[in-house]
Parts: structure tokens; C-alpha cells; sequence
């Protein structure tokens, strides 16, 4: 195994446990607990949510983007018997990655316009709508981590 390779496939470990580990908890703890909460709650919680994270995730997510896609050329180039596992895993990163800029991206600018004392009517068809994009993210980056650690896996042995 390469040393560029290594580089690579740990940073690409590193930034999709992160962002998968975050959204698998929020979609099993935080979403449930969101439900309890009235709209002007959820709504205070999802602005305060996304004033956090927002500078940080695009960040965390463009490195496992980054990282992802040189550890799966370097697996090509070198022939490493992980390769096919690295190019899955950058493939569900970046359906992750697709997901978040298409449904969830969206609906946090709209969120973060909101005066939680006046929702719009269709507030609940927005939450909904975020939910069902994070499902998306969650399904296709859990494997996508699984598949990474394969990558490595298979290299290291």
C-alpha cells in the first residue's frame, strides 16, 4: 500500500464516519425527538441546527468527496485489490452528497428563513420532505462507510 493511498483512504475513513455516524444518530434520536417538539420548536432547533452546521458540513463532505475519489484512483492505478470497494464507496458518498444538495440543502435555507411565531402552512410538508433526504443519505452512507472499510480491509491484508 501505497503512502498516498493511506493518506487517502484514512481521510476518506475519517470524513464519512464522521458525516455518517452524525446523520445515522440524527435520523434514529434526533428526528424522533423533533416530532415531540411544536412547530416553533422544531423550527427554533432546525435554525439552530443548521447555523452549526452548515459551515461544517459542507466541508466534511467535500473532503470525503475529495479523498474518496484519490483513494479510488489510487486503488486503480496500483491495482489494489480494494478498488472496486473504494470506487462503491466514493459512489454512495457522492449519492450522499447528491441527496444533501438536491432535498436537505434546500429545505435548511428555507427553515433558516422562518419566523418560528408565524410558520408557513406547509411547514410539516417541508420537515417531511428534509426526513425523507436524509433517509436517502443515511441509506446510501452507511454502506458507503461499510464499503470503505472493505477497501482498506482487503488492502491491508
Amino acid at each position: 500500500m501505497s503512502a498516498a493511498y493511506a493518506v487517502a483512504a484514512g481521510l476518506h475513513l475519517f470524513s464519512v464516519g464522521l458525516v455518517v455516524g452524525f446523520m445515522a444518530i440524527t435520523l434514529w434520536a434526533l428526528i424522533p425527538a423533533q416530532h415531540l417538539l411544536d412547530g416553533a420548536g422544531y423550527a427554533t432547533m432546525e435554525a439552530g441546527m443548521n447555523r452549526v452546521l452548515q459551515p461544517l458540513m459542507p466541508v466534511l463532505l467535500v473532503l470525503a468527496l475529495l479523498s474518496g475519489l484519490a483513494a479510488t484512483v489510487l486503488a486503480f492505478a496500483a491495482g489494489l485489490p480494494g478498488a472496486w470497494w473504494q470506487l462503491a464507496a466514493a459512489v454512495g458518498v457522492a449519492a450522499m452528497a447528491s441527496s444533501t444538495l438536491v432535498i436537505n440543502h434546500p429545505v435548511n435555507n428555507a427553515i433558516n428563513g422562518w419566523d418560528p411565531a408565524d410558520l408557513p402552512p406547509d411547514w410539516r410538508r417541508s420537515r417531511a420532505r428534509w426526513e425523507l433526504g436524509h433517509r436517502i443519505r443515511v441509506t446510501v452512507g452507511l454502506p458507503a462507510f461499510a464499503c470503505a472499510i472493505v477497501a482498506v480491509l482487503l488492502v491491508a491484508s
